[in-house]
């Protein structure tokens, strides 16, 4: 049976188009709502009828107007009908897309009120903190159900399993390190772990790989993990997973395959994908590299921004000679006139001009901002 909010919802949505007179019954065809301008054309004992037969669709002529009576399933059951009158000769088509909007809104509630029940208070919870719209009473409510205190200073874990048929047993898996206060929970095709940092003594990056080393220990897990920074506050959680949802993007199609990997590493590379391509073009305009050239720029820099250009680190990862790469960090000096291996502001440079020609060669001149 359709519920009653949905149908006036449906109905208020149909207002805007006074030519016709729509009204909605149950599956009792008692009638739930109608548009403003309806008047009732059928009796109680042809509504029953219909309800009752065999047909889908029933077209006739009521008075002046024209007018089609049509049934709405759920499940392959008769949930409600819908009739509707005007002057127009062929009303079918439109009582159709009625029918169809109607039953596509309804699948649709129903998905939602399925997911609802299936989630555990958890997710409910952390499904929650990431919305678009918070709202503190369900979160707060929320919280005492789940025996967790709002307040506490959490760090957002992002769990990306390699296999993801692997996550709902993850997700079922004891996953408390050293805390009750952890929040643990399936958010679409990862785990998230909101874990309490009261308890982190020391550097917060040490606790988490301890952490993370606990987990794969005690777990099937294999995959990435991405690690947010603090989050203060319950409302702070949002941003938290806006930008680790920016860096597993990041990560995907830039094959960073640490394991954990700390927004906060890429954090320069986050604010720098949020500087128009057009921008970027004009300062490096003066610069002209042929695409074989810039592909070797980016491959070089890469490993010496990775290795915080150490020359012997770096070269190993390359598999070229010393003497080679200290060839193309020359290259790179006299070409801009930098020196970033004794200055910061030279690597920042490097780093941004990386980032460049990356967007140049993938063919993103376009975008704007690369952190959505």
């Amino acid at each position: 049976m359709i519920n009653k909010t949905i149908a006036k919802e449906y109905i208020d949505t149909l207002g805007q188009f006074p030519d016709y007179q729509i009204s909605i019954y149950d599956n009792q065809a008692k009638e739930i709502c109608s548009t403003s301008n309806t008047k009732k054309y059928f009796s109680n004992v042809e509504l029953e009828n219909f309800l009752h037969s065999q047909e889908a669709v029933l077209e006739c002529k009521k008075e002046t107007l024209n007018c089609v009576l049509v049934k709405i399933y759920e499940d392959n059951r008769t949930s409600c009908f819908i009739s509707i009158a005007g002057v127009d000769n062929n009303l079918l088509p439109i009582a159709t897309a009625l029918k169809m909007s109607l039953e596509i809104r309804l699948k649709y509630d129903q998905i939602q009120s399925e997911e609802k029940e299936t989630l555990t208070i958890n997710e409910q919870l952390i499904k929650e903190l990431v919305s678009d719209s918070i709202q503190v009473s369900k979160i707060f409510d929320l919280c005492e159900q789940s025996n967790h205190s709002m307040e506490i200073e959490r760090k957002m874990i992002m769990l990306i399993p390699d296999d993801l048929s692997s996550i709902d047993v993850l997700a079922n898996m004891n996953l408390y390190y050293d805390s009750k206060e952890d929040i643990v929970g399936r958010l679409g095709q990862q785990l998230i772990v909101l874990k309490d940092m009261t308890r982190a003594a020391g550097s917060e990056k040490d606790y988490i790989k301890v952490y993370l080393d606990f987990l794969i220990k005690n777990t099937s897990f294999k995959g990435k993990a991405l690690v947010a920074y603090t989050a203060k506050t319950y409302d702070k959680v949002k941003f938290a997973y806006q930008n680790l949802t920016w860096l597993k993007k990041y990560a995907s199609t830039h094959n960073l395959n640490g394991m954990p990997l700390f927004f906060n590493d890429y954090v320069d590379i986050y604010c720098i994908a949020a500087i128009p391509f057009d921008i970027l073009q004009n300062l490096f305009s003066s610069y002209t590299f042929d695409e074989e050239t810039a592909k070797e720029f980016i491959v070089t820099t890469d490993a010496l921004i990775r290795n915080n250009y150490n020359i012997v680190r770096s070269s190993k990862e390359l598999f070229v000679h010393k003497n080679t790469l200290m060839y193309r960090l020359t290259k790179i000096k006299n070409e801009f006139d930098i020196d970033p291996v004794n200055s910061e502001s030279d690597r920042s440079f490097i780093k941004i001009y990386n980032y460049y020609l990356k967007q140049r060669i993938e063919g993103k001149g376009g975008s704007t901002d690369e952190r959505n």
